[in-house]
């Protein structure tokens, strides 16, 4: 009250009535209050009621780290000056308009009376700005360096943001001197246990949810853990009043990098890390086998969201089990965690990536034998459709663990798994013989072995077919199904149904199989389950093209195509989605276009030793034949061998335009691009055509990789494209590219 008082104008008497002078004093007016860092004077609180109820002219603007806890306030979280993302294309004057660095440019010039913002020094300008995450007192901070270093060497040289400005300025509170001094002060305002959540919070990668906090803590602070949940609420918003997190939805937060890195010091000084790995560890170890749990029974989208949301954090325990099991601290820590996610990253088709941390989860522990180490060997063989050399050494590897453990499930389960990976590299008489002798092993097992029976027919009936087999490969299926049934697995019953429509498909009977895909697809959507949708567009394309409706098969393959671009699979898999391009294209007149896919797909076989069903292959070689006859001998060999030199980007592009024509290509108008797109923009476009990455565009045209990213962003907004692949598609199917790069005419 004294300090209101003496900012008012007149000096309180000794008789301590401060705050009578000053709601008389302002009982008449009207004018805004300005009350800044209200946390220091909190024992103000009473007054701001009275000024509340007995001066009606007056609005109080209150700056504090916590509320004021006075009824009626409104609340407003000053959040960090915005920053455009890096993709975002922006001029200089796009650039200045900006808070972030109109605020950088005033602090740098009183450092250095001559800097100016310019287009050379824009991108790293920008890149400062994002790095300190619009945080207005870093910015200021930052900015006062400038006269001592350059901005490129200050937008690579943070090494944390904690330090930036140590030794800033003298005469200002110490809580601003630094960015570190400026977090802490909202930090030491907390209570004991809400600090404690903090640092908690701190392990956590990316967003992160109240349950994964709790589970944490537990292990950290087994008493906080054990908290209600009014206190929780409480909790979390003196962190958020703070700024020390942020609610990004209902169910999650987050905190900006600078304030994690903060937290980090403080449960790294605190001795605390380890216990927070470990918790963070357990419950992302808990989360991946309640979801492997729910994919094998009553799938759960909101279990399977909370995991796709989980993510980052996982991935962060992933890096840290692997630490420890490299160490020798716990062998199969990280074992533990991959096996658990594997059926999730193989119902998302999450290919790559579960194929990384399997194998490092593996090599991590070292001569160890166990089941956990066995099966995480047989997903390493699963996790990479079309590496059928490096499947069969997983799958070798998972048998010999089995075989040393005398686990005769394991061992029939990996001997089906070899039969599976026979059947990729051709081998189809050794398939059969492998594939019998694992169902017969599972078979001759006691116990219910039902469901792995199921997988172990599917895998037989493959070889079989691959054989030539087919009736034999029916039985098997059929029988397959009949069992699913029994047991209620409605995954393990969707999977033979679908080899029983390729079956089917490769026979002949086309409408069996093409009613069958079109209800497997429908669920596969209706489930999520981007592999199985996958598989099963593919299959009903090729389908639709051999009873002749060439729009339906152009729309599924497309569709096809587009999801094996996002699940980013092994170019293998993509091989049988290009031959039914290929065919449209080829049934439809476009000659080269079919070649050149004819082509592309020749040398994924050529070079993988990849195997095709001997009635399939002599389809495509009739195809083959027919087009070169067509076409004639030479025109032909060379627009294969054209083809055969396309990058996989191109390839992929050539097949969406392809898939584009009819139902596709009737639903999207041509649009006139060429006015739009500039002399230098075409210039990208063609090597993005050509599958050049953003570093390897600005090094071709002799320009920096920031303006090849943002000339490549402005190129896909000109297109209307959401990726770079469909910018490349949409640019052939308009015959952009045609006439600039792929001259296909």
């Amino acid at each position: 009250a004294d300090r209101i008082a003496r900012s008012l104008g007149f000096e309180p008497d000794s008789e301590g009535n401060a705050a009578d002078l000053v709601v008389d004093h302002l009982a008449d007016r009207e004018l805004l209050l300005l009350i800044d860092n209200f946390e220091v004077v909190e024992s103000a609180r009473p007054l701001l009621s009275r000024i509340r109820d007995g001066c009606p002219g007056v609005v109080m603007l209150v700056s504090s780290r916590r509320r004021t806890q006075v009824a009626d306030e409104q609340v407003f979280v000053v959040e960090p000056m915005a920053i455009p993302a890096e993709t975002t294309p922006l001029n200089l004057d796009a650039v200045m308009a900006l808070d972030a660095v109109q605020l950088f440019a005033d602090r740098a010039r009183l450092a250095r009376a001559s800097f100016a913002v310019t287009d050379e020094n824009l991108a790293s300008l920008l890149s400062i700005c994002r790095n300190l995450e619009g945080i207005p007192l870093a910015i200021e901070l930052a900015a006062a360096r400038v006269g001592a270093i350059g901005l490129a060497e200050m937008a690579s040289g943070f090494a944390s943001r904690l330090d930036l400005a140590a030794d800033g300025p003298s005469d200002v509170v110490h809580r601003l001197r630094s960015v570190a001094a400026a977090i802490g002060w909202g930090y030491e305002l907390l209570e004991p246990q809400v600090r404690a959540v903090f640092r908690t919070m701190a392990v956590f990668d990316g967003a992160f949810s109240l349950a994964g906090t709790r589970a944490v803590i537990s292990v950290v602070h087994p008493d906080s853990s054990e908290q209600t949940g009014g206190w929780w609420i409480s909790a979390l918003q003196a962190l958020i009043d703070a700024q020390l997190i942020q609610l990004v939805d209902e169910r999650r937060y987050r905190m900006l990098s600078t304030i994690r890195e903060f937290g980090l010091r403080q449960l790294n000084s605190g001795g605390e890390r380890q216990d927070a790995e470990v918790g963070r560890y357990r419950w992302c170890l808990d989360l991946a086998r309640r979801s492997d749990d729910a994919l094998r029974g009553d799938l759960s989208p909101d279990l399977l969201a909370e995991v796709e949301a989980e993510l980052d954090n996982i991935r962060a325990a992933m890096k840290w089990a692997v630490g420890q099991s490299s160490q020798g601290d716990e062998r199969e820590m990280a074992v533990r965690l991959a096996n658990a996610m594997w059926p999730f990253w193989s119902y998302r088709g999450y290919w790559s990536e579960a194929t990384d941390w399997l194998e490092r989860s593996v090599v991590a522990a070292g001569e160890t034998v166990s089941v956990p180490i066995a099966v995480a060997c047989m997903y390493a063989g699963h996790g990479m459709p079309g590496r059928t050399e490096n499947n069969i050494v997983w799958y070798e590897r998972s048998l010999q663990q089995f075989r040393q453990l005398g686990d005769d499930q394991g061992i029939a389960v990996a001997i089906g798994s070899l039969a599976s990976a026979h059947i990729q590299a051709g081998h189809a008489d050794s398939a059969v013989a492998l594939g019998q002798e694992a169902l017969d092993r599972l078979i001759g097992l006691d116990g219910d072995r039902r469901a792995s029976i199921v997988t172990s027919r599917i895998i037989l009936s493959n070889a079989l077919l691959e054989s030539g087999r087919a009736a034999e490969a029916r039985t098997e299926l059929e029988a397959a199904i009949s069992l699913a049934g029994e047991i209620g697995s409605d995954r393990s019953a969707r999977s033979a149904i679908s080899a029983l429509a390729r079956l089917n498909r490769i026979m002949g009977r086309h409408s069996e199989a093409i009613s069958a895909l079109q209800a497997m697809v429908e669920h596969a959507v209706e489930s999520g389950d981007r592999n199985a949708e996958f598989r099963d567009l593919v299959e009903l394309g090729l389908a639709e093209i051999e009873t002749n409706d060439l729009d339906a098969a152009a729309v599924h393959l497309r569709r096809a195509i587009e999801t094996m671009l996002d699940l980013n699979y092994h170019e293998q898999t993509m091989t049988r989605a290009l031959d039914g391009a290929a065919r449209i294209a080829a049934l439809q007149g476009a000659s080269i276009e079919a070649a050149r896919l004819m082509g592309a797909t020749a040398l994924v076989r050529e070079t993988n030793a990849h195997p095709i069903h001997q009635l399939e292959r002599r389809q495509l070689e009739r195809e083959r034949t027919w087009l070169r006859q067509r076409m004639g001998p030479s025109r032909f060999d060379t627009e294969f061998m054209i083809g055969k030199g396309y990058v996989r980007s191109r390839a992929h592009a050539l097949a969406l335009q392809v898939t584009g024509v009819g139902a596709a290509a009737a639903a999207e108008p041509r649009i006139e691009h060429r006015g739009l797109l500039s002399p230098r923009e075409f210039e990208v476009l063609t090597a993005l055509v050509d599958g050049k990455s953003d570093k390897a565009i600005g090094e071709a045209l002799g320009i920096k990789t920031t303006t090849a990213r943002t000339l490549v962003q402005r190129v896909r907004e000109k297109l209307g494209a959401d990726n770079r692949h469909e910018a490349v598609a949409i640019a052939v199917s308009q015959g952009l590219v045609r006439a600039h790069a792929m001259d296909l005419s």
